[in-house]
């Protein structure tokens, strides 16, 4: 009888530990982009160059939801920087700003 309540407990230990929730972290990747005044539309072209093996470069230190891009990282396909595969928009346009050298990228056509 206590080996049966002592099981009984350890199960409803066990159901309550794994019952417990964090909360998420909110993904910023997919909210809308700050609005300004100063930002504008280029083409893909105008913020990074394709190098010779294929892969891609910035012209200019970039900045994408908050992560910086230097623009000597070279980049490829399925690498990510700030939740967003940059060069599986290589032929779309951008919506940009400045913030003295960096490039702030607003949102992805």
């Amino acid at each position: 009888m206590k080996k049966l309540i002592l099981i009984i407990a350890l199960a409803i230990a066990a159901n309550c530990a794994f019952s417990q929730t964090t909360k998420k972290a909110i993904d910023t990747a997919k909210n809308d982009p700050v609005p300004s005044s100063t930002a504008r539309r280029v083409t893909y072209d105008q913020v990074f160059k394709r190098n010779f093996d294929g892969s891609f470069s910035a012209i200019r230190p970039v900045q994408i939801n908050g992560e910086n891009l230097g623009s000597d990282i070279p980049f490829t396909r399925g690498k990510t920087f700030g939740g967003v595969d940059l060069a599986g928009y290589a032929e779309h346009d951008l919506l940009i700003d400045t913030a003295g050298r960096i490039i702030i990228i607003r949102k992805i056509y």
